[in-house]
């Protein structure tokens, strides 16, 4: 387990004062980006309780201002995939970028195995054990195949960075609610007609999922494990469901580190005079990762 740093107060007060400091900065954040992020308040049922104004417009306000903060992310992570066939795990050092950059290294106990890239529209993979690197376009398709996650570059990041993807494009639009079990659910629609699902347990958010157009579920992810790494609270936990490929993907994360500094040269793969090359453009190479 990580080192945790001494604590001269208890842990209750630590997490109450957390939790005081939390709604005061909502409350400034509100204020702060006042009537840009308004949202409807709808009962589930006439009878139904709504949601307070105010807290609804606190957590749109700090989703918004969570979304225009967060650049970066540096974390160590135990990855575990499963599908109808197979389920592995892996330990992993993952550093994402936005809007649309991602290096992932797979590692076993001799060394790096995989090494992952994605640069906007373009994917790099590298096998140090065959000295091979393969070429192609970065899309929701070579994503699901290679790293676990059928969805586009950007959506990916947000995915890591606990986002609610694209929630500042259009506050008005959100729709808040009640669900059974007592949480706020914000409902919004995506560029693409899809609708999008930010669900908040408290004051963090615990899940966000979107439905295409037919009400189908993309995805559902859940995020749990929130703690206090300085800058604000973040999800250890990252548990994400893919019903259409029918794939699940859970990141335990290791000392998070957001906003810090990435050079450009780690989401780019310098392979030496003697690497083969393959351009995954033009073939599927047998043995490729995820084949």
């Amino acid at each position: 387990m990580p080192a945790r740093p001494l604590k001269v107060i208890s842990r209750d007060c630590a997490l109450a004062h957390g939790r005081w400091l939390l709604c005061a900065a909502l409350t400034l954040i509100a204020l702060a980006i006042g009537g840009c992020a308004t949202a409807h308040i709808v009962p589930s049922s006439p009878s139904a309780p709504v949601p307070d104004p105010a807290q609804v417009k606190a957590l749109t306000a700090m989703m918004i201002e969570r979304d225009r903060t967060l650049r970066s992310l540096t974390t160590g992570a135990v990855m575990e995939y499963r599908d109808a066939d197979q389920h592995v795990k892996a330990s992993e050092q993952i550093v994402v970028r936005r809007p649309a950059r991602i290096r992932i290294e797979a590692s076993s106990p001799f060394g790096v195995v995989l090494v992952i890239v994605v640069d906007g529209q373009r994917l790099q993979i590298f096998e140090p054990g065959k000295n091979l690197i393969m070429r192609g376009t970065a899309s929701a398709v070579t994503l699901a195949r290679y790293l676990r996650i059928p969805m586009e570059p950007e959506s990916a990041v947000d995915l890591l960075l606990a986002v609610a993807p694209g929630i500042d494009r259009d506050a008005s639009q959100v729709q808040a609610a009640f669900d059974a079990a007592g949480d706020i659910v914000f409902k919004y629609p995506a560029a693409d007609g899809s609708t999008r699902e930010a669900i908040f347990a408290g004051q963090q958010l615990n899940t966000v999922r979107e439905r295409d157009r037919d009400g189908r579920l993309l995805y559902e992810v859940h995020y749990s494990d929130y703690q206090n790494i300085g800058a604000l609270w973040f999800p250890y936990q990252i548990d994400a469901k893919f019903p259409v490929a029918g794939t699940a993907l859970k990141l335990t994360l290791k000392r998070p580190i957001v906003n810090g500094e990435i050079l450009p040269a780690s989401f780019v793969i310098v392979p030496a005079p003697s690497t083969k090359e393959i351009d995954l453009d033009q073939v599927q190479p047998a043995g490729a990762p995820g084949s």
